[in-house]
């Protein structure tokens, strides 16, 4: 779900992620699957065995030189996801990423200007020290695992978070459609991935869902932010993860944007 008004991190996200979470060829090659287990255990054996690396950008872009087609392109596709978010992600970051379009294995993909542009400065947050890009891939190669495995939509009716999907038979949907439809099962699902990441996260839920989840630097404070707004909030609290982003949307919505809630609530980071 892509966000209202100018063009945004979001929707340069989406050019990657709406073909991706179907199960479909990727984004930027459309005879190409990239976003399957397989694809994403290879590129997960080349980023751990470099990941501590002092050029680990260089180190990347030489080894997805010799890779298969899959492999590179979801490379890139997930260094244009962990780039996105950040406002002015640096020179040796934008270079990397130019570097590994042109080592993909055969043809160049065709980058769309929308998603270029975007790694060039349309994020909606500074990048701060602990967003290193080796932890970032890993979440997203973690992610790319955890959407090749079946959803227990049991748990997800159980828990009320299928409100958004609207279908009689949840069985029958494909994790893609489960997390582009309920921003509740998205961030539940985020949650889930083997590797632990909250920036990366909590971006990637955000550029799924801008007008739902919030930003980190937001959605790091939800509890905090709940507790000084619960006059706002009506009823009994729900304690559990995806219940704090409710009520963070919830405020957010009485208070008219995320930047209208930092500007309105007064609150300090604990």
């Amino acid at each position: 779900m892509t966000s209202e008004g100018a063009p945004s991190a979001s929707d340069a996200a989406w050019i990657v992620l709406d073909y991706a979470l179907q199960g479909g060829p990727s984004g930027l090659d459309e005879d190409t699957i990239t976003w399957s287990k397989s694809t994403a255990a290879e590129l997960e054996r080349v980023v751990i065995a470099i990941q501590d690396s002092d050029d680990f950008g260089s180190k990347l872009a030489d080894a997805m030189a010799g890779c298969k087609r899959e492999i590179s392109l979801l490379a890139v596709e997930l260094t244009a996801l962990a780039l996105l978010p950040l406002e002015r992600p640096g020179p040796d970051l934008e270079a990397l990423f130019d570097r590994l379009i042109h080592v993909v294995t055969g043809s160049p993909p065709v980058v769309p200007p929308a998603l270029l542009d975007g790694i060039r400065g349309l994020g909606f947050r500074q990048a701060g020290p602990g967003d290193s890009l080796p932890d970032r891939l890993l979440y997203l190669i973690g992610y790319v695992d955890a959407c090749g495995s079946c959803p227990d939509y049991d748990a997800l009716v159980e828990r009320g978070d299928d409100e958004y999907l609207g279908h009689e038979d949840l069985h029958t949907r494909c994790l893609g459609e489960l997390i582009t439809e309920s921003p509740w099962a998205c961030a539940e699902f985020s949650g889930l991935v083997g590797y632990e990441n909250l920036d990366m996260r909590y971006d990637l839920d955000h550029m799924l869902w801008p007008d739902f989840l919030a930003p980190p630097h937001i959605r790091r404070f939800a509890a905090q932010i709940r507790n000084e707004q619960s006059d706002l909030l009506q009823g009994e609290l729900d304690l559990s993860e995806v219940g704090l982003q409710k009520d963070l949307y919830l405020v957010k919505q009485l208070m008219g944007s995320w930047g209208d809630l930092l500007t309105k609530c007064d609150y300090r980071p604990l």
